[in-house]
């Protein structure tokens, strides 16, 4: 499990003895700063095989290669980084569908709260050459700030929201393929 320090641009890395219980989580003793590509990181993704770190900040999504799988203290910036400029507000987080074929910007701060998808050529790529087509999955109305996405598989993405009340809720939005 990996964890962005919000206040700064350190990622630190966990492991979970259960699978998906945060509660049995422990500090590796392991991390990442950012600092030199971001000064305002926001969302970060680690491709399924550990391989590649993808972080949103309020300007650009950065791709990094991680050289031993899943040590993200092992991580190298790739030069390459894409400024989405569809649409208001800035990068916010960043996920891909399972194979890595799709990559989906949320932007926020700006008069809506959207989410972009960009089908790619080459794998968990940052690679502006990489990015096929551009099209918009607007979650506008939906809620109000969207925390966090998570592609659950090649054409649906799932976000978690929290509205003004402070009630949390899921919300599925199935792109077009």
């Amino acid at each position: 499990m990996y964890i962005l320090d919000f206040t700064g641009t350190i990622i630190y890395q966990y492991t979970l003895s259960t699978p998906n219980d945060i509660s049995t989580a422990s500090y590796d003793s392991v991390s990442y700063d950012a600092s030199a590509q971001s000064s305002n990181p926001n969302g970060i993704f680690v491709s399924e095989d550990g391989t590649k770190l993808v972080i949103a900040d309020n300007a650009l999504v950065y791709e990094y290669d991680i050289s031993t799988p899943y040590d993200i203290s092992t991580s190298s910036y790739t030069g390459n980084s894409y400024n989405p400029t569809e649409g208001s507000g800035n990068p916010n987080d960043v996920a891909f569908d399972p194979n890595g074929q799709r990559m989906f910007v949320l932007k926020a701060g700006g008069a809506d709260d959207d989410v972009y998808e960009y089908d790619l050529s080459f794998t968990y790529s940052s690679v502006p050459g990489a990015i096929t087509s551009s099209p918009a999955t607007p979650l506008s109305g939906q809620e109000e700030n969207i925390l966090v996405g998570q592609a659950t598989s090649g054409t649906t993405i799932q976000f978690e929201t929290l509205n003004t009340n402070n009630i949390s809720g899921e919300y599925s939005n199935t792109a077009t393929p």
